[in-house]
């Protein structure tokens, strides 16, 4: 990977943008997950901050999702095994 991304600098800037908001995720911190799409980089490309600024819509629902201990991650295990057997 370290040699992929010696390739072009801006997709190691790229890479590490999104580690670093997957970092925010699995610390559950949104503040922080928020505070990263807010600062990115003017460098990268439009599109591809305009897809993570698509999150700021969602902002209550993906703070209540990072805070809040529930999750329907078995009913999505489910309906993905129904669908895979059907």
């Amino acid at each position: 990977m370290d040699e992929l991304l010696t390739y072009h600098p801006l997709l190691k800037q790229t890479y590490d943008e999104m580690h670093l908001l997957k970092y925010a995720i699995l610390c559950k911190n949104s503040e922080l997950f928020f505070d990263l799409i807010d600062q990115l980089p003017k460098s990268l490309p439009d599109w591809f901050r305009k897809k993570l600024t698509f999150f700021k819509k969602h902002k209550e629902d993906i703070s209540n999702a990072l805070h809040l201990p529930y999750s329907n991650g078995n009913v999505e295990g489910l309906n993905n095994k129904i669908k895979v057997i059907i």
